[in-house]
């Protein structure tokens, strides 16, 4: 059990399982300063080397590469759907002339003109025209026989009598 000093009482009651502990604050570690590195003076003279991953080099070249594809893709999308919008522009065009058009002709037809043309190059109308009725049946077709009749009839014909 813990001591009694450890124990803190809510209301002035203690039931079992609350008890609260104090807890020890940890000292804080001290970590050490990082090292200073003072530049070295360089002579006129004197050549820095400076090593570079190739690697890194490479990914950084397929990186500008792709945002130059990138750009020029774009700029075809955007040809591409202002070209679409004009096309479309067209297509309505063309539909609106197309029923224009279309009423006017509908609208340029006089019945009666039509009606003389056609009796005039011997067209009858159809309540004088001579009709001709053939009338006709078609037979039914033969029931096909069962493949269980067709069995049948193979073994009563080999073995019927030869006379």
């Amino acid at each position: 059990m813990a001591r009694n000093a450890d124990i803190q009482y809510i209301q002035h009651v203690y039931t079992s399982g609350t008890a609260a502990r104090k807890l020890a604050h940890k000292k804080a570690v001290r970590k050490s300063p990082l090292p200073h590195f003072e530049p070295k003076n360089l002579e006129p003279d004197q050549k820095i080397t400076i090593s570079i991953d190739p690697l890194s080099v490479c990914a950084i070249a397929f990186a500008i590469i792709l945002v130059v594809v990138m750009v020029v893709s774009l700029m075809q999308f955007s040809a591409a759907y202002q070209e679409n919008v004009a096309l479309q522009k067209y297509v309505f065009e063309l539909r609106n002339t197309k029923a224009q058009l279309e009423s006017v002709y509908r609208s340029s037809f006089d019945l009666a003109k039509v009606e003389a043309q056609a009796s005039a190059l011997g067209m009858i109308p159809a309540e004088e025209a001579q009709i001709l009725q053939i009338s006709g049946a078609i037979p039914a077709e033969a029931a096909e026989p069962t493949t269980w009749e067709t069995i049948r009839l193979f073994f009563r014909e080999l073995f019927a009598e030869v006379r």
